[in-house]
């Protein structure tokens, strides 16, 4: 028997300080991410455990986009982008009458036809072993101790402060957001100076294709492009059931967008990379982190014929096909820039971040070390902060999250900003301009191109 093949966010903990199974176990492990309220106050957390999801036999059929399929009613969902269609086919009963619908309008399928058909896949990797809470501060108006840093164990329960962290005084640009003394990696970069420049245009979209976004959210306000939820499922008894939208119900959207387009110097919570640009949220993943690369694509096809310029994928899937392969191929022809995270099994880098043309990063601790967790081999483009990084999560809170899900925003922001300056730019161009300034780092297996320089990429 065949299954779908479902996605899972790219997302480990930060730091364990509870652990345990939350209601509604997922695919995708959230352990122990730290939920900030205010310096001072105690640190809350909250997990769920990894479970494996089977969904019903399903196959995808493209075709060119004229074949009629509709009229054989067993297609599920369809979709369609750039001179191709894309069908969600009833494996078990549809194939056949697919395949007769098709030679009926002179199709062969040898020639015009591809189909795949996929397996289950294994949630998020493992979250680092537990480590004990940080003592409190002596000084109950000082901001809390930083958690264990799961990519740097040569200094187990202390994030290294960069300069003007806690305890020193803050750059003179620096911006008076709440949280941004814990933001190591705009700090790092001296991001905040590259806002006299661009701060990012309003009509520059990147589109957060995840696990939607909280738009209430006071740092997200106005910031938010509204698109699709491709999760919703209605019964036919279900007469009252509304889609709610794109609105987050898992926190790892959200995170992710804050990463890029958070907004700044409003004294409150956190800054993002590039807080001029809107982020748009499309929902491919529901609140237990679980999708499907159908759903994937479909939100990609939306977000890049509805105006963005930048498709943030903080997501994997297990293994490749050829229509994946070829819808990959389609979006980055149409003129936008994927960037996708590189996964976090400490392995070589997965899907879809191995396409060809897609932008795949990886995760550094402060030290600029290697995340453990970090999938690298010699395709990966870049590396970028994505351990202990700060954002936005649900209830109007902030959280701090490590992984590869964290480090992708990262390079989208930064790839908002080299647009927003040099709005001329194709996507391609953009990328090489990313790949060629970056900070060289070491072994090229490990960190690819090296460490996203904002600095340098917005230099020329």
């Amino acid at each position: 028997m065949t299954f779908r093949r479902t996605v899972a966010l790219t997302v480990l903990a930060s730091a364990l300080v509870a652990c345990g199974q939350a209601p509604g176990s997922t695919a995708v492990r959230l352990q122990g991410a730290h939920k900030v309220n205010a310096p001072g106050k105690d640190v809350a957390s909250f997990s769920a455990v990894k479970k494996k999801v089977s969904v019903p036999n399903e196959v995808v059929v493209t075709t060119t986009e004229g074949a009629k399929l509709n009229a054989s009613g067993e297609i599920l969902d369809h979709f369609s982008f750039r001179g191709r269609t894309y069908h969600l086919v009833d494996a078990e009963t549809g194939v056949a009458k697919v395949l007769n619908a098709l030679r009926g309008q002179g199709y062969k399928a040898d020639q015009n036809l591809q189909a795949f058909v996929t397996g289950t896949t294994a949630g998020a990797p493992p979250a680092p072993p537990p480590a004990p809470p940080a003592p409190p501060p002596s000084d109950p108006g000082q901001p809390p101790t930083n958690p264990p840093n799961p990519g740097n164990p040569g200094s187990p329960g202390q994030v290294p402060a960069p300069p003007g962290g806690p305890g020193q005084p803050p750059a003179s640009n620096a911006p008076n957001d709440e949280f941004y003394f814990s933001q190591w990696g705009l700090k790092m970069a001296n991001i905040p100076n590259l806002w006299t420049t661009t701060r990012g245009r309003e009509d520059l979209v990147v589109a957060v294709v995840d696990t939607g976004i909280d738009y209430t959210h006071p740092d997200l306000s106005n910031k938010v492009v509204l698109g699709p939820n491709y999760t919703f499922t209605k019964k036919w008894w279900q007469i009252g059931k509304k889609d709610p939208g794109p609105i987050d119900d898992n926190s790892h959207g959200t995170h992710c967008a804050g990463i890029i387009g958070s907004l700044a110097n409003n004294n409150v919570g956190i800054a993002g990379v590039a807080p001029g640009v809107k982020v748009m949220a499309v929902k491919v993943l529901d609140a237990n982190g679980g999708g499907t690369d159908f759903a994937v694509m479909k939100g990609i096809a939306y977000a890049i014929t509805h105006g963005a310029k930048i498709v943030n994928l903080s997501l994997g899937s297990a293994g490749a096909s050829s229509v994946e392969r070829e819808f990959y191929e389609a979006a980055t022809d149409a003129g936008a820039l994927i960037v996708a995270a590189s996964g976090n099994e400490a392995a070589g880098v997965g899907f879809p971040a191995a396409y060809p043309g897609v932008l795949s990063v990886g995760a550094i601790d402060s030290g600029k070390n290697l995340a453990s967790f970090s999938n690298h081999d010699t395709s990966l483009g870049l590396v970028a902060p994505g351990v202990g990084i700060m954002s936005t999560i649900l209830g109007k809170q902030y959280a701090k999250f490590s992984g590869t899900s964290m480090a992708t925003p990262y390079v989208s922001g930064v790839a908002a900003l080299v647009w927003s300056k040099h709005p001329e730019l194709t996507a391609d161009q953009v990328r090489d301009k990313l790949l060629s300034t970056a900070e060289k780092l070491g072994d090229p297996s490990l960190f690819g191109n090296g460490l996203v320089d904002p600095q340098k990429a917005l230099a020329n």
